[in-house]
């Protein structure tokens, strides 16, 4: 009861705190109405700026620069040289455009060297008859001692013991150039040689020998292979034969047939041979250049 009925000193504590409260909204309300009026009028200022406002940099009238009358500065090194000239632009001296040096020649060495041909072995005399115009060209060591004989003499004039001198030396080389040149190579065979030869190449070839006409029951034999029809086992026939003629010469083949596996082959076999050990030499042989082989007695 004393609570509702209140202090009875009159003191009320929450009506101290309501004075408080008061001021606090009204400073805020005052910012919040601050900062609003601030926003619109930035917001406004940027809608109705004026572009005449922008400043413009403008540039100031007469030139841009201007020669000192007393320069003044550091004076460096090299500047009277060419390439400076140039760049300040100072006219120099023409300068003559330079040529490229002749390439060197070839040495004596290197130069083409006359060559003899070799006369046809088959001529006969009337056509071996030598062309003058077909002579060998002249020693140049002949003809470079010509020309210092020709000087010697307009140096000397009328000295019979050096004109003497010179005339031995150019006959010996007239001689040395005059003198025929060796055989280049062993003379050739003649037409009647080479046909001699021939024929008796020919009648050294002995002849083929026949081959056998068939293979009988017990024959020893190798056995080149099975296929599936007569006509291919045929075919392989002829081309063993082709590729293995050294060995096949004088050989018959026969093909018999085989049931295997519910069907028909077709052994390819071929013989007859002496022996068992030379049908084993003929299997290696052909086994060497890759074909199949077998050792078989013909039934």
């Amino acid at each position: 009861m004393a609570e509702m009925a209140g202090d009875p000193y009159g003191f009320d504590e929450r009506g101290g705190r309501g004075w408080r409260r008061q001021f606090a909204g009204a400073l805020g309300g005052a910012c919040a109405i601050a900062l609003v009026w601030g926003l619109v009028s930035w917001g406004h200022g940027l809608l109705t700026r004026d572009s005449g406002q922008i400043p413009f940099l403008r540039a100031e009238d007469g030139p841009m620069k201007i020669v000192p009358e007393d320069p003044g500065g550091l004076k460096l090194e090299r500047t009277d040289m060419a390439v400076s000239r140039i760049v300040g632009g100072v006219a120099g001296s023409a300068v003559e455009p330079g040529l490229a040096p002749q390439a060197e020649g070839l040495a004596d060495e290197d130069q083409p060297q006359p060559y003899l041909t070799a006369p046809d072995p088959l001529a006969t005399p009337s056509d071996g008859a030598q062309d003058p115009a077909a002579a060998p060209d002249a020693d140049p060591d002949a003809i470079e001692r010509a020309v210092a004989r020709a000087l010697q003499e307009q140096q000397m004039g009328d000295d019979p013991t050096a004109s003497q001198v010179e005339d031995e030396d150019e006959s010996s080389s007239l001689s040395a150039v005059a003198a025929p040149p060796p055989p280049l190579r062993p003379r050739a065979p003649t037409r009647a040689e080479m046909a001699a030869a021939a024929a008796a190449a020919a009648a050294a070839i002995p002849a083929p020998t026949p081959a056998a006409t068939s293979l009988a029951t017990g024959d020893i034999g190798v056995q080149l292979g099975a296929f599936n029809s007569q006509a291919i086992a045929e075919s392989q026939w002829r081309r063993a034969q082709r590729r293995h003629e050294d060995l096949l010469s004088g050989l018959a083949h026969a093909v018999t047939t085989v049931e295997s596996g519910g069907r028909t082959l077709y052994r390819l076999r071929a013989g007859p041979v002496a022996d068992r050990g030379q049908a084993q030499e003929l299997c290696a042989a052909l086994k060497s250049r890759g074909d199949a082989c077998i050792v078989a007695t013909i039934r």
